[in-house]
């Protein structure tokens, strides 16, 4: 840490032994003039000043301010996560290390791997709350069964967290590592029991869209049924990019609004038939007393006033679409990935746009290579239509 030069460090002895030979030689010679005594201390504590000058300024210094704000950013994380209660003993050995090196840092020197061993350590314990808070959902939710080896694997590595035996000699690393394959598997467990609950809501929520269907919602309630197609649509959106969480949110939703208006269509239909019923009634009334005034006031002759001509047309013929034109066309199934990990949302959305970003690079490059062939043959074009001018002038 500290370079010293071959000529400091004989100055250096070279004042020791002086110091050490003026202090010795006090008791056996006769005392030394006071003016050549007070000269020589002047010499040697100048001397001694200069050499500390020279070792100052020879000292090798680091900026660390970049792994320090990491570090502190980390070990604000780990206190806000709460380990400060829930691992006081993993916490109590991170700051003693944080007050014994965070000067040294502070002041240049360079201390190698140790400040990245001790980031990793608040890191292990901030996901060592995240992990119970996982392993809370997970039990809550009554997830363990999606997934029981897991909630196992990671029941047991977070239980040997703050067992101090297991981990008085490993680095913050290989800590940090290690629950970190807790978190995952949580997290696996999570997923999967997402995943199972989203497929059965896309069941149910398929069927209720069929319910809506067989009332014709479709033509009935167009901009609810369009909504309700929507939220179903992006539900297999959020399956397809691995967000089972998301998907199930849709689905149940998208159910119930098909539900909504599988009840609302079906109550206005039977409320229009019951109008028709009494409708046809009256017109069977109306019927029974027009033949009775036939028979006893009978009309003759046409253009009766009041009486339309036989062949007479009263209403224009309306064309109507057929109502299952109207309905969203769905498949019952969504092919389901077979991952056992979640994967993360954005890697899947960055993938889907760099695809898109291709295609249209691809597009761009056909259009391109259209544009130069088509400037080509204008090009030959103009130089042709050039020559049969320069013929005509000629002749």
């Amino acid at each position: 840490m500290k370079n010293i030069r071959g000529k400091q460090v004989k100055k250096i002895l070279f004042i020791l032994g002086l110091s050490a030979f003026l202090f010795s030689s006090c008791g056996s010679k006769p005392k030394t003039d006071d003016g050549v005594s007070q000269k020589i201390e002047s010499d040697i504590s100048e001397a001694v000043e200069e050499t500390k000058e020279n070792v100052e300024e020879n000292i090798e210094l680091t900026d660390n301010s970049e792994i320090l704000k990491s570090l502190n950013s980390a070990r604000d994380s780990a206190l806000s996560s709460g380990c400060e209660t829930l691992c006081p003993e993993q916490f109590s050995q991170a700051e003693s290390l944080y007050k014994t090196l965070e000067p040294q840092a502070a002041a240049g020197v360079n201390l190698g791997s140790a400040l990245d061993d001790l980031k990793a350590r608040y890191e292990a314990m901030e996901k060592y709350s995240q992990s119970l808070k996982l392993k809370s959902q997970i039990e809550e939710n009554d997830f363990q069964s999606y997934d029981n080896a897991n909630y196992e694997k990671a029941n047991s590595i977070v239980e040997s967290f703050t067992d101090s035996a297991s981990l008085s000699n490993i680095s913050g690393i290989a800590m940090n590592e290690k629950i970190d394959e807790a978190y995952k598997a949580y997290k696996t467990v999570i997923f999967k029991a997402f995943r199972e609950k989203a497929k059965v809501s896309r069941t149910d929520a398929f069927k209720s869209k069929q319910n809506a269907d067989s009332v014709k919602a479709g033509v009935a309630a167009k901009a609810e049924y369009a909504k309700a197609v929507e939220e179903f649509k992006n539900g297999d959106a959020s399956f397809s990019i691995q967000n089972p969480e998301g998907a199930l949110g849709h689905y149940e939703n998208a159910k119930v609004q098909f539900e909504n208006l599988y009840q609302s269509v079906k109550e206005k239909r039977e409320a229009a038939q019951k109008a028709m019923d009494e409708a046809k009634k009256l017109v069977e009334e109306s019927k029974g007393y027009a033949e009775t005034a036939d028979v006893e006031s009978p009309l003759d002759g046409e253009n009766i006033q009041g009486i339309e001509k036989q062949d007479a047309v009263l209403l224009e013929e309306e064309k109507f679409e057929d109502p299952k034109n109207a309905e969203a066309q769905i498949s019952e199934e969504i092919e389901i990935s077979e991952s056992e990990e979640p994967e993360s949302k954005s890697e899947n959305v960055i993938l889907q746009l760099e695809n898109k970003i291709n295609e249209s690079g691809e597009k761009i490059e056909d259009a391109a290579k259209e544009a130069e062939s088509f400037s080509q043959n204008l090009i030959e074009a103009i130089e042709e239509g050039g020559e049969h001018l320069d013929n005509s002038e000629a002749k």
